[in-house]
């Protein structure tokens, strides 16, 4: 794990979130230590998604702080929170790219709309950006004349394009063959060492979890609150949580030394 151990680039205290006046999850606390892959894990509906829009700053908490980069993102002003965002890759299930563009053009987006780079800048940078996925030959493409596979490389290299410190993922893996799930999480921890960047990534999937995640944080809707947090490995044999152990438990992967 390539990681500055003295420093949290994302740090959670006391946090609970919830909706229309419903609490999903309470007492949230953990740090996320800089060049990090940590992924969130639990039943479905346990709040994975709703803690993920609330870390990213699209759902406010009703209660805590979440600290980015030695900042708390809700107290910003929206100048310094713009330049935050800057800062942060987010990346959704189906790609989230705009069927008007091509898939260039989707990834030069973030770089036209936030810096001062001439035209071709910008698309010396989404060439690169689009080469780092495996997507360069496909460059001038609608997203709707590519598959489902591809869309999630291509809205990896708009997430990278501003080369963020954080990159977060919902439930990459979905809607992937094995095949294509394997080498997508490859793409994401060979992104890692390239660049330190810290990854948080929000799934279901065991093989994903234990084939790149450094730590893992277990959800429980039961006791709405983290049920473990530690290494995936290490918390399926000796987490005190009996739930931890049975959900971790059904992935049958051996320790990669």
């Amino acid at each position: 794990m390539r990681q500055d151990s003295s420093k949290s680039v994302l740090s959670l205290r006391d946090l609970t979130i919830g909706y229309d006046g419903r609490i999903v999850m309470e007492n949230i606390n953990f740090d996320v230590k800089k060049g990090e892959i940590i992924s969130i894990l639990g039943q479905s509906g346990c709040g994975k998604s709703t803690l993920l829009k609330n870390i990213i700053g699209l759902y406010e908490p009703l209660k805590g702080s979440i600290e980015i980069l030695g900042r708390n993102l809700n107290e910003c002003s929206e100048a310094r929170r713009r330049v935050m965002m800057k800062k942060m890759g987010i990346t959704y299930q189906s790609g989230a790219l705009l069927g008007s563009l091509t898939i260039a053009e989707n990834v030069a987006l973030p770089l036209e709309e936030h810096t001062r780079k001439s035209a071709g800048e910008i698309q010396k940078i989404a060439t690169e950006k689009l080469t780092l996925v495996g997507m360069e030959k496909f460059a001038d493409y609608m997203p709707s004349e590519i598959s489902g596979g591809m869309k999630k490389r291509a809205g990896l290299a708009r997430a990278l394009a501003l080369d963020p410190e954080l990159l977060f993922f919902d439930e990459p893996s979905a809607g992937l063959d094995p095949i294509s799930s394997a080498e997508f999480d490859t793409l994401i921890k060979n992104i890692r060492n390239k660049s330190n960047a810290t990854v948080v990534l929000v799934t279901h999937e065991l093989d994903s979890i234990f084939s790149i995640s450094d730590r893992v944080v277990v959800l429980d809707k039961t006791i709405k609150t983290i049920a473990d947090i530690g290494n995936p490995y290490d918390l399926r044999i000796n987490s005190k949580s009996e739930f931890v152990r049975r959900l971790l438990g059904r992935n049958n992967l051996k320790r990669q030394e």
